[in-house]
């Protein structure tokens, strides 16, 4: 019995939707449908016997599910899942080889010691080396500084004297525990030198010295 459904007007507006370009996986089942419908108006208004249709409606229906398939097409990705919790840590891993050890090194030459040059001769002393004592008098009033010239001709203009104190002389009106005299110094002259004495507190009278002169 016919359908009433006008299969070749449903296949012209598929075509006008022009679903095969847009989705064509779609259009081919659509199209399926649209055939496997007309075929069952074929067989439903021709003729033959009841069980001829239903042996040609069971066809087509075995068509259908059994017929052609085609692959749809890839959805959109969905959203990436939350981080998974760390692992546990793995197991220690095996020692290293040993490396292979240096060559030793080159010993070094030894220096070579370059003896540095002479020092320059130091002055020589004087005749025999011994020391002259003399007795000089610083004038009044008392001073903290004494100028004081010593005469002996075997001092020249570069010789080097050396003079210290030997005490004083008895009589004078000072006590020896007064003599604080703490800078002596011989400035050498021709035949005689300058002896210049500095005191903590001031001087003057008579003291006895000891002079050496060295070349």
């Amino acid at each position: 019995m016919p359908s009433g459904l006008n299969t070749p007007r449903l296949y012209t507006q598929l075509l006008n939707t022009r679903l095969q370009q847009k989705d064509n996986p779609l259009y081919q089942i659509i199209r399926a449908l649209i055939g496997a419908i007309a075929a069952l108006e074929v067989d439903a208004s021709g003729g033959g016997g009841g069980g001829g249709g239903i042996t040609n409606i069971t066809n087509v229906t075995q068509h259908i599910l059994g017929g052609p398939t085609f692959d749809g097409s890839d959805g959109q990705d969905g959203m990436p899942g939350t981080r998974g919790d760390t692992g546990p840590a793995g197991i220690q891993g095996l020692q290293g080889l040993q490396g292979i050890p240096g060559i030793d090194g080159l010993d070094a030459d030894e220096p070579i010691q370059i003896p540095g040059p002479q020092g320059i001769q130091g002055p020589s002393g004087g005749g025999g080396g011994s020391a002259t004592t003399a007795v000089v008098t610083t004038a009044f009033p008392a001073k903290r500084n004494q100028h004081i010239n010593v005469v002996d001709g075997t001092v020249v203009a570069t010789s080097n004297i050396l003079v210290w104190l030997t005490g004083i002389v008895d009589g004078q009106p000072n006590s020896g525990d007064l003599v604080d005299v703490y800078s002596m110094r011989a400035i050498a002259n021709t035949g005689s030198f300058d002896l210049d004495m500095d005191f903590l507190t001031p001087w003057a009278g008579s003291l006895s010295i000891d002079y050496m002169v060295l070349a």
